[in-house]
Order: structure tokens, then sequence, then C-alpha cells
């Protein structure tokens, strides 16, 4: 390209120094380069005023198409270009001076307000496009085509006694569309074959400017739908319900010298005086080291009147 005109619509965001390396690169690569800048108060924003700076500062001629609306603080910008066009619809001005250039390019901040019939006539005009905020991307349209009409559903087909036959095919039964992943996706370049697979996945359709990493995203979400959708919750069966039986962590003490009413001090690791052994008469004491469990040692705590261990 020899004399590249670029224009520039939208009022996506991206940062000032991403602006500025993109369109040294591009400006790097031409011989010349002019730009077209929107300068209304709809239309103006951090990001033209970024564009406009790099013209001045790099000595890039431009021009700049206005309307009525009063702008204020543009007054260097205003006086450095080499023309101005003062019209009501901005977007399509500046795609006719682009089409009235040799080598037209439309630089689009990217955002869902960009007015479409701006792009609907550089795509009819097959003028380049390239968005700025996804790395100066090129913009694919895809084709317009007819919505399928609905099918009618299969009439059953009498057999030979004249009863309905079975109808000629089952919703339930038909091939379920492939499931694509992101990997998958991010390898196709044609715009028109991610609209076919949206269509195959049952996802809405999208506008005619829709590009690449939109379709993706479109795909993906029709597709987890249909998946989450498919998913039944697993049914808990009858023997998976059945109480789990719990153990018995009561205190247990064998024999027949256990006390029944003895009193469960708390675990204090000392002996307590619990009752008093049947066949000596002396008292028995029981350790608790810690609830709920219970240590007996009769033979060690049984005693005499006299105090003394066995």
């Amino acid at each position: 390209m020899a004399n590249v005109t670029f224009g520039f619509i939208g009022s996506g965001e991206v940062s000032p120094r991403a602006i500025k390396a993109i369109l040294r690169d591009q400006v790097n690569a031409v011989d010349s380069a002019k730009f077209i800048l929107p300068l209304t108060e709809e239309h103006f924003h951090d990001g033209i005023a970024v564009v406009a700076e790099f013209a001045l500062d790099n000595e890039i001629p431009y021009e700049i198409v206005t309307d009525d609306s009063a702008l204020k603080g543009v007054k260097e910008i205003i006086s450095g270009a080499t023309k101005e066009h003062s019209v009501e619809d901005v977007p399509t001005k500046v795609i006719s001076l682009l089409e009235a250039a040799a080598d037209p390019v439309l630089v689009v901040f990217w955002d869902d307000d960009v007015a479409a019939d701006a792009f609907e006539r550089a795509d009819a005009l097959e003028i380049p496009t390239h968005d700025i905020t996804n790395g100066f991307d090129k913009v694919e349209f895809a084709e317009e085509e007819p919505e399928p009409e609905p099918e009618g559903e299969g009439e059953p087909v009498p057999d030979a006694a004249g009863e309905p036959g079975p109808t000629d095919g089952d919703d339930d039964e038909r091939e379920q569309p492939r499931a694509w992943t992101e990997d998958e996706l991010s390898e196709i370049d044609d715009v028109d074959y991610l609209k076919r697979i949206l269509a195959e996945v049952g996802g809405e359709p999208l506008a005619a400017r829709s590009r690449k990493p939109t379709y993706v995203a479109a795909i993906l979400k029709a597709q987890g739908g249909a998946q989450a959708s498919q998913e039944e919750p697993e049914q808990e069966s009858e023997e998976d319900a059945s109480p789990i039986p719990q153990e018995d962590t009561s205190a247990s003490v064998p024999g027949d010298d256990e006390p029944q009413d003895a009193p469960r001090p708390s675990g204090t690791g000392l002996p307590s005086l619990v009752g008093n052994c049947h066949a000596c008469g002396g008292p028995i004491f029981a350790t608790y080291d810690r609830e709920p469990v219970v240590i007996w040692d009769h033979a060690k705590y049984c005693v005499l009147k006299t105090g003394e261990p066995i």
C-alpha cells in the first residue's frame, strides 16, 4: 500500500500505549498515511484524542468530521486538521471519505454500540476493517443467511392393516451435534463456518458484524446450556439412604460388681469412690481418664477396712 487513509469510529477502550504502538506499526508499513477523525460530543473519546496526539507529534495529516455540537478542549486538534467536514451522521461520513480514498482502512474502537449502518456499508464497499481494541485484528463480516423454516413433525404412516404406524423419526433419537472445544473453535478462521456451527448447537443468531471471538463465545455458551439441561441429579437409593448405625459410646463396666447408679465424675485421671465390693465389703474406686471412656481396675482399688490394698 502506498497512500493509506485510516478512518476511525467506535468508542471502545484501549490503553494509550497500545494505540500508539499499533499506529506506529501501521504507519511505518506504508509510504504515507492520513487519518480521518470524528470530533463530536458523541463520538470523541480518550482513544480518538490519543490518535490525534499521535498525528500531531508525527506530522501525519488528518481530517476531522464534526456536527453542530460544541466540543470543548479540542482547539489544538481542530487547528491542526487539514480539512473539516460538518455533517449529522458522523460514522457514515467517515465511511464516505474512506470510499473516496485510494487505499482505505476502517479502524474500529470496538464496542456494542458501533453504528451498524457504517459497518454494513464498509462491508459492501469491501473496505478492510480492523479492531484496534483487539490487537488490530481484521473484522470478518458473516454473510446473512435465511433462517430455516421449522420442520413439521412426521405424520404417522398407516400400515397394511390401516393402523397408524411409527413416525419417520424421533427427536430423542436424532444424532446429537458435536461438542466443540475452545481450542478447536479458535483454529477456525472462517466466520461463516462458525455461524453454521452456532446454528447446529442451537445458539441464537448474532448480528451480521459479529467477529470470530463473539461466535466462539456464543457457541461455547450454547453447548454449556445444552449439556446442563441433559444432566439429571442422581437419585439416592433406599439402601444408600438407610441410617448409619451409631457406635455406642456409653461407658460399660463388666461383671456383677458394677454399681448401677454410680456417679460419673469428669475425667480428672484420679480414682473416685463409686460403691462397695460385694466380696470384701470395701470401697470400689473407678478412674475416668477421659470421657466417655471408663477404666476399671477392681484388683487395684479393692481394699480392706484397714485401707491397705490387697
